[in-house]
């Protein structure tokens, strides 16, 4: 009798560990967990644009992410300086323009390198586009708040200038004068419902 109870035991044994196996509960204990991104991955995604803004929104637009814009500005830098001047003060034939405005927050100088592409005499022009962003450059907001900056050129010594934004009718004038040689302003003016504005550096002396 005891025999005969054993070996009917051995096959419940077998169904369940057939069930335990089969089970989609049970199946998923036995996961490895997700691995970490790996840096590279984190990397990617944001110079494509995909990282997590300061507000905290997900941005995947094909707009560049503040990182992008805080690389590209300094490897502009790393340039100008390996060349001492020579190179760098050019960018798709546009002039190199140092503006320094100061933080509408921390009150302290902040100095950033963009592109001019247009000037009319001593004035020049300079697009807030921040690559078709739907949100204003930080150096617009400043000089918005504080139109007394410096201005440098060509390497040459900085110059107290005067910022003004363009209004309505003046964008309306220089916006074509902007985009006829440079589409890329236009196309980045395609990306946002936000009308890209316009600043004129006027210098103090004039």
């Amino acid at each position: 009798m005891a025999e005969r109870r054993e070996a009917t035991a051995l096959p419940l044994i077998g169904r369940r560990k057939r069930c335990s196996c089969s089970s989609p509960l049970r199946a998923n204990t036995h996961q490895r967990p997700a691995a970490a991104p790996r840096p590279g991955a984190l990397l990617g995604a944001t110079l494509a644009g995909r990282a997590r803004r300061t507000d905290g929104a997900i941005y995947a637009r094909d707009v560049p992410s503040d990182l992008v814009l805080k690389v590209m500005n300094g490897a502009h830098r790393l340039v100008l300086a390996a060349s001492r001047g020579r190179l760098g003060w050019s960018a798709g034939g546009m002039p190199v323009v140092e503006l320094t405005t100061i933080g509408r927050r921390s009150g302290q100088a902040r100095t950033i390198l963009l592109t001019s592409p247009y000037q009319e005499g001593s004035t020049l022009v300079v697009v807030a586009s921040r690559g078709g962003d739907d949100r204003d450059p930080a150096w617009f907001l400043n000089l918005r708040d504080q139109p007394q900056v410096t201005v440098s050129v060509g390497g040459k010594p900085p110059q107290a200038m005067r910022a003004e934004v363009a209004d309505r009718d003046e964008r309306a004038r220089l916006w074509p004068l902007v985009t006829a040689n440079y589409r890329n302003y236009a196309n980045y003016q395609g990306k946002t419902q936000r009308e890209i504005p316009l600043v004129l550096l006027h210098s103090n002396e004039g």
